[in-house]
This record gives structure tokens, C-alpha cells and sequence, in this order.
């Protein structure tokens, strides 16, 4: 198995004998996202659906190849995904300013997700994917 930071310098070395050319010092070769919902509706929700609805969710948006590592956290209080993209774009470069689009928008019904990098879009096309869970 590898680390993220195997995975990661992989990526970046692929990309660097691809294209001839060093990554940049501020590409962002991986995202880190945090999946949750409200700890009041534990119990109300089908787990085994939320979390094929999240991953599906993921690979749509990054492709499932660009998935690196899903960390499931469900013994907490509030169960929560850790979900590790790296955004290659179809190029096989790492290219996430193309998807930051929209104004910030943070809360939704009863689900949150965290936001660790200044990816306000992605909340709102999550917030589509919770709606069915309510």
C-alpha cells in the first residue's frame, strides 16, 4: 500500500516526465475533503446508501481515478468521510482553479460538509446529493 505522499510525488513525477516540465511550487497536487451530516440524524439514515451515494458523488466530480484514499469515520458522534482527491484534469495535469466559480455557501438543511481549502462550489453540488437523505 502506499502513503498519500508516495501517491502523491508519483503523480507529480508522471506529470513531470509527461510533460518535460517541474509542477508548480502552488499546483495543488490533492484536496482533502470532509463528508458529514448533522449528529441528529444518526439513526435516520441509511449509512450503507449515504456512503455509495457519497462515492458515487466523488467520482463524478474528480473521476474515480483521482480518488486516492476514502478514510470512513462512522463510530463518531457525527460520521464523517475523509476523502482525498488529487485534480488531474483530463490532461493528466493538476488543474483545481477551473472548478472555484461560486460564492461561499456553507450550510445546507442539516448537512455540513467542512470546506479544508477554498472550494466553495463543491458545497452546493453536495448539497444536491443530501437532499435525497432527508
Amino acid at each position: 500500500d502506499e502513503t498519500l505522499r508516495q501517491t502523491t510525488k508519483r503523480l507529480m513525477a508522471a506529470q513531470q516526465e509527461r510533460t518535460g516540465r517541474a509542477v508548480r511550487k502552488d499546483a495543488t497536487v490533492m484536496v482533502d475533503f470532509v463528508l458529514t451530516f448533522s449528529p441528529e440524524m444518526v439513526g435516520k439514515i441509511d449509512m450503507g446508501a449515504w456512503f455509495k451515494a457519497n462515492v458515487d458523488w466523488l467520482h463524478q466530480e474528480f473521476g474515480a481515478k483521482n480518488l486516492l484514499r476514502l478514510d470512513m469515520h462512522f463510530h463518531e458522534s457525527s460520521p464523517h468521510l475523509h476523502a482525498f482527491v488529487s485534480p488531474l484534469d483530463e490532461k493528466g495535469n493538476f488543474n483545481f482553479k477551473k472548478r472555484l466559480f461560486c460564492p461561499l455557501y456553507v450550510c445546507f438543511c442539516k448537512f455540513y460538509i467542512i470546506i479544508c481549502r477554498s472550494i466553495c462550489s463543491f458545497s452546493i453540488l453536495y448539497s444536491n446529493l443530501c437532499y435525497c437523505f432527508i
